[in-house]
């Protein structure tokens, strides 16, 4: 096992050791932010009115419920097979790694005694990404991986727009990691 100081990039299959400030999935803090301030609007939301369109016709306005469920729904598809990641920024090299934790294996599944706190990780590099070119996907376990990119960037348009337009205090929503990355299945998590 080496300790990684950003000398030279680790490579798959190795077993490295660093210090990190872990931060949960930021696609997931996205899509729960979203279904949090949903849940407010709809409480404070009358029933919805229909309004005109431009070919005189009328539509019902969108239905935030709806919205609201696909929200949770993708949520849960990143949290599925009992894994979640989590986003380290490495404090020796200012690099970064994704963190891909066992659920099982956590004292707290909400994975609030991990965030926002400075760890030593140990654990195996799985892929490592030495430049920009490539990323990881977090996205990669759910449908949504498969979907064209132009989807994804409405999606990250919409959160956007809800915070520069409305001023909701929202998470930076990232589908990707860009590299220099490496993902890592970490062994030991520990202060």
């Amino acid at each position: 096992m080496r300790s990684h100081s950003g000398d030279r990039p680790p490579v798959p299959g190795e077993f490295v050791e660093f210090t990190a400030s872990l931060r949960r999935n930021p696609l997931i803090e996205a899509l729960e932010a979203v279904s949090e301030i949903l849940d407010v609007v709809l409480l404070f939301q009358d029933s919805p009115k229909p309004h005109h369109n431009k070919k005189g016709g009328t539509q019902s306005q969108p239905d935030l419920k709806k919205l609201q469920g696909q929200m949770q729904a993708l949520a849960a598809s990143l949290k599925a097979g009992g894994t979640q990641d989590l986003v380290a920024e490495l404090v020796q090299t200012g690099g970064r790694a994704v963190l891909t934790v066992e659920q099982q294996a956590l004292s707290d599944p909400s994975l609030s005694d991990l965030v926002d706190g400075t760890f030593r990780v140990m654990g195996q590099v799985i892929r490592a990404i030495p430049d920009s070119s490539a990323s990881v996907s977090l996205l990669r376990k759910t449908a949504m991986s498969r979907v064209p990119p132009q989807m994804l960037q409405t999606l990250i348009s919409v959160f956007g727009g809800l915070q520069q337009e409305h001023g909701f205090a929202m998470p930076t929503m990232e589908v990707e990691i860009r590299g220099p990355v490496f993902h890592v299945l970490p062994v030991a998590i520990f202060a």
